[in-house]
């Protein structure tokens, strides 16, 4: 790689890294390039040459940190692994993953911004579609869900999917109202009741 492709891939990350501080801490409405531009240690012209739009910049971020979960997640799975401790795993990365660099407030805004924009919909669309095909990969490979067809394991994904996403919710709004063993109990209980 030559210099100004090493430049211009740090001056990358480096919007990145800010826009993802500087939208949890004032929100994409209130978040304007010029704050992460300053955040990153750039010009808001040194901005366009990575993105078209602080929507652009939105998109590619929340797709990046979503690639990012979802490869620790695949990473930390065992096959053959009981459904019990694979849960337990999954449900202890994925508090640490959304505990990680304040991701909770920037998730949810990403699902506001979903409800009122249909571009950002259509990718949060695609980003459910693509954990609910992951975690139908995972049952799969569970004894306790072998014999369950698609279409059941693809409702069971999405309800698990629902679980973590209302987890996530509450507890960043009331922290510690619900131990990870509960939500992790309640998702087997819930596979149990299913397959």
């Amino acid at each position: 790689m030559n210099k100004h492709k090493i430049k211009k891939e740090i001056s990358f990350q480096k919007f990145m890294e800010a826009s993802l501080k500087v939208f949890a801490e004032k929100g994409y409405e209130k978040a304007s390039l010029d704050d992460i531009a300053r955040e990153a240690g750039y010009t808001k012209g040194a901005f366009y040459i990575h993105f078209s739009s602080k929507e652009e910049l939105f998109l590619k971020l929340m797709k990046s940190r979503l690639e990012v979960f979802k490869q620790q997640f695949l990473e930390s799975f065992t096959p053959g692994e009981n459904i019990e401790d694979t849960v337990r795993a999954g449900v202890a990365l994925f508090v640490h993953l959304t505990k990680k660099d304040n991701w909770a407030p920037l998730y949810f805004e990403f699902c506001v911004n979903a409800i009122r924009n249909d571009s950002i919909k259509k990718h949060m669309a695609d980003h459910y579609q693509d954990w609910i095909e992951t975690i139908i990969f995972i049952l799969k490979q569970s004894k306790e869900c072998k014999s369950c067809k698609d279409d059941v394991l693809k409702q069971l994904a999405a309800t698990i999917i629902a679980l973590l996403d209302g987890y996530h919710l509450q507890e960043s709004i009331s922290p510690n109202s619900m131990s990870q063993d509960t939500i992790s109990k309640s998702i087997v209980n819930v596979i149990h009741s299913i397959c």
